[in-house]
């Protein structure tokens, strides 16, 4: 046994493990097995989708019935938000109920895209809930009761379906395998009430008291996990009759409970992969058509998952970059804050220098990197005809071809630069400003797609609002940082390709200059890849990192009074030797130090000098 035990430490620690470890292979293998799996079952139906169709069905819908979905949508979305507020009042949590809703969507929506297993839920619950000195025990209970119960509804949806009151009959007869699945999930609810009323986990619940969950707390619960996932299948099932006049409500809550499980199962974020291939199975064995079926899926996500993560992420942003909780040994410190009005505050912004924090500059990459895909997609997939003509009329051919060509070029760029948005690097803050301005200009020009130009400036306002925020020069960026990058531009540039030539209908091939072939979308692929892979060189070649820490280096803090011998350790500067200087301002030497190092977004390390400096502040005057 301690062989056995030995083996498994090796190959735990071995260099290879470790390396999967870091690019969290194992959290795909799942996830990637179930989608595999479903998709061999149902590839027939895959392979015969027409997203030209899918495409040209969701462009021909009433903007009247697009806004009745987003809003309903939106309210099937708020709802989960119940969670938190029953957490509110379970834990009696200080936070008032309008911020700890608005925190409930930023991490509700955020797990639903980019969630593996509600990790980013979680972590994003933990940062949000300690800017109210919440304790860390109270914070895990929380996020304890949030992981079991919220698909206590769900089990008992594949309840209803097993006796028979959900529709899931012709997708159980096709495909047998999924009724153990169906079975698995509805005996998760008798297994967490059995759960939840243990004497053995109620310190989880309680705050460390003993007596179990009281039944109310979890009758709401439960409750509120039924109208959740109720209203995401009404969803569901309104997004399908928009497309598919005629379905029977039962039917579509059938289709919904159906993939809904299958997508639990495979753990990836939003169900995103089985839920598609099993809604699309079970659509079509109702006998609708695969492109069509196709359509609901797409706008089901856009209108449930993607604009309300994206509305999210301009939460998160306004979160960390305008609002904030005044803590209490602030107040003392002179601040004329509270007489300016919104319209002022948003204009100048908090106080040159004050961190803008991971979670405000994350939701800020990330509309970045949303907005260099709208580009590419806007470019790749058919515009409406009318628009097209109208465009021929007006401009001339080489600024339609110029417009598009650049919005691909402009599209790449901004995927790339999210990156320094995300590490609040200030020359990609520069950059990043121009490239939404001009990618707004150019969309707008090579089709008159007004709606992906507001998109873009709206995000560059965003950016725009926290510019102050951005004072890094550099942040760590080597070959492999390039090489990564490369490889996620030339990926991308292929799927603009495939989703170029899928969608475009055959009677634009007579229409102007855009492109209709693979040679052309692939000569605009390999131009914008030119572009992106010359400034990616650029940058690796002329960044100011490449000068920091080179060998050893002495850093001369408070203007020299204090000289501090350093290295650089890939993203860490390590204090080498003993700090010359006044004793007395090693303290603050060693602040000047750290100042320094997260200009370019790197971290101190020391040793025994950090004691050394915690006494020279205490002495200093």
């Amino acid at each position: 046994m301690t062989m056995i035990r030995g083996s498994l430490t090796k190959i735990k620690n071995s260099k290879a493990v470790q390396l999967l470890n870091r690019w969290k292979v194992p959290h795909l293998l799942v996830p990637a097995a179930v989608i595999a799996f479903v998709y061999r079952q149902g590839h027939k139906e895959f392979k015969s989708i027409d997203w030209g169709t899918t495409l040209h069905s969701i462009r021909e819908m009433k903007i009247s019935s697009l806004a009745l979905l987003l809003a309903f949508a939106f309210l099937s979305v708020a709802v989960i938000g119940g969670y938190d507020l029953i957490i509110r009042r379970h834990f009696r949590l200080p936070i008032p109920a309008g911020t700890i809703f608005r925190y409930a969507w930023i991490a509700n929506t955020s797990n639903s895209v980019i969630g593996f297993a509600g990790i980013a839920g979680a972590g994003l619950r933990t940062v949000l809930y300690r800017k109210w000195d919440i304790p860390m025990p109270t914070i895990a209970a929380s996020i304890a009761f949030l992981s079991t119960m919220t698909i206590s509804g769900l089990s008992l949806m594949a309840w209803a379906g097993l006796f028979g009151w959900l529709p899931m009959g012709s997708v159980l007869r096709v495909h047998p395998w999924i009724r153990w699945v169906v079975w698995g999930d509805a005996l998760i609810l008798p297994g967490l009430l059995l759960l939840q009323r243990s004497r053995l986990l109620a310190k989880w619940f309680r705050r460390q008291e003993k007596s179990p969950m009281d039944w109310g707390t979890i009758g709401t619960t439960v409750g509120l996990s039924v109208l959740e996932w109720t209203m995401a299948g009404m969803t569901f099932w309104l997004t399908a009759n928009l497309l598919l006049p005629g379905l029977p409500l039962s039917e579509g809550l059938g289709v919904f409970t159906v993939a809904a499980i299958t997508g639990l199962v495979c753990m990836a974020p939003g169900g995103i992969g089985g839920f598609d291939l099993t809604a699309l199975l079970g659509l079509h064995l109702l006998g609708h058509s695969s492109g069509v079926a196709a359509a609901v899926l797409v706008l089901f996500r856009l209108s449930y998952y993607l604009i309300p993560w994206l509305v999210g992420l301009v939460m998160a942003a306004v979160e960390f970059t305008l609002l904030g909780r005044r803590k209490p040994e602030t107040v003392g410190a002179p601040d004329l804050g509270y007489v300016l009005n919104p319209w002022q505050k948003l204009w100048s912004g908090p106080e040159q220098g004050r961190a803008i924090g991971e979670i405000g500059a994350w939701s800020l990459g990330k509309l970045v990197f949303a907005g260099g895909f709208v580009l590419l997609l806007s470019a790749a997939t058919p515009r409406l005809l009318i628009r097209l003509r109208f465009a021929e009329e007006l401009l001339s051919t080489p600024l339609l071809r110029l417009s598009h060509q650049l919005s691909v070029v402009i599209g790449l760029l901004l995927i790339v630069l999210s990156w320094g948005i995300t590490h609040r690097v200030k020359p990609a803050f520069g950059w990043t400003i121009a490239l939404l301005a001009a990618g707004s200009i150019f969309t707008f020009t090579k089709a008159f797609d007004y709606e992906e130009a507001l998109f873009l400036l709206g995000v560059c306002v965003m950016l725009w609002v926290s510019r102050r925020h951005f004072y890094r020069a550099s942040s760590p960026y080597g070959a492999e940082h390039a090489a990564r990058w490369g490889f996620v531009t030339l990926v991308i540039a292929f799927a603009y390709i495939y989703v170029g030539i899928g969608t475009r209908p055959g009677l634009l091939n007579a229409v102007g200059p855009w492109p209709s072939t693979a040679s052309q979308f692939a000569v605009t692929a390999v131009m914008a890849l030119s572009v992106c892979w010359l400034v990616l060189v650029m940058v690796l070649l002329f960044r100011p990192m490449r000068r920091i820490g080179k060998g050893r280096s002495i850093f001369a803090a408070l203007g020299g009074k204090v000289h501090i011998p350093y290295t650089r350790r890939k993203d860490r500067l390590v204090v080498v030797g003993e700090p010359e200087g006044d004793p007395r301002h090693i303290g603050k030497a060693m602040e000047d130090f750290r100042r320094f190092a997260d200009r370019y977004s790197l971290t101190v390390e020391f040793g025994d000098f950090g004691a050394a400096a915690e006494e020279g502040d205490n002495g200093d005057v």
